[in-house]
C-alpha cells in the first residue's frame, strides 16, 4: 500500500539573475536573429513576386499591405546585415560587463581568534544597483527607485500628522488619511 501523499503546496520560481546571464539570453536572441536572415531574404522575394503578380492582375487593394511588408522585411535584413542591434546593445552594455569582469572576491586573511574566528565579513557589493542600471540603461526598463519622506503625508504632502500609537496608525490632521 502506498501511503505517499502528493504535496498541495506551491512551487516558487526563482527569477533573479544576473548581469552575465542577460547578457548571454541576448546575445544568443541576436545570434538567432543572424541565423534566420536567409529565410528573411527567401520571404522578401517571396512578397516581390507577389507584388508583381498583384500589379499583374489589377489586384490594387493588396498592393499596399505587399508593400508595407516588404520595407518591413527590407528594414529588418538591413539592420542584421549591418549589426545594428547588436552595436546598439554593446555600446551600452560593454561598461557594466568590464565592470563585472573587473569585481574580484576579497581575499582578506587576518588572524581572527575568539568569537571572530565564526564569524566572516565580506563586505558590501552593489550588485543590485549594477543590475538595475543595467536593465535600465540597455533595455530601457525603468527601476523604481522611490524616495519616501518621511513625515510628510502622501495625499497632501502635509507635515501636520498625528502618530497614534495605541492603533499603530498615523493620521493626517489636513486631510484625515490613515497609514499603517
Amino acid at each position: 500500500m502506498n501511503t505517499f501523499k502528493l504535496s498541495q503546496k506551491e512551487v516558487h520560481k526563482d527569477s533573479r539573475s544576473s548581469i552575465e546571464n542577460v547578457h548571454d539570453k541576448y546575445m544568443s536572441k541576436i545570434q538567432a536573429r543572424y541565423d534566420s536572415v536567409e529565410t528573411k531574404e527567401q520571404e522578401l522575394k517571396i512578397l516581390k513576386d507577389s507584388l508583381n503578380d498583384c500589379i499583374k492582375n489589377k489586384k490594387f487593394k493588396d498592393i499596399p499591405i505587399i508593400k508595407d511588408s516588404i520595407y518591413t522585411l527590407e528594414t529588418e535584413i538591413k539592420d542584421i546585415k549591418n549589426h545594428t542591434e547588436l552595436t546598439d546593445y554593446l555600446s551600452k552594455a560593454v561598461p557594466f560587463i568590464q565592470e563585472s569582469n573587473n569585481i574580484k572576491e576579497p581575499t582578506d586573511i587576518e588572524d581572527k581568534t575568539g568569537i571572530l574566528k565564526y564569524v566572516t565579513s565580506n563586505g558590501t557589493t552593489d550588485k543590485g544597483t549594477k543590475y538595475n542600471e543595467y536593465l535600465e540603461t540597455c533595455f530601457n526598463i525603468p527601476f523604481n527607485n522611490q524616495t519616501v519622506k518621511p513625515n510628510v503625508c502622501k495625499t497632501c504632502d502635509s507635515s501636520n500628522r498625528v502618530i497614534d500609537s495605541k492603533e499603530s496608525l498615523i493620521v493626517c490632521s489636513d486631510c484625515g488619511t490613515c497609514e499603517i
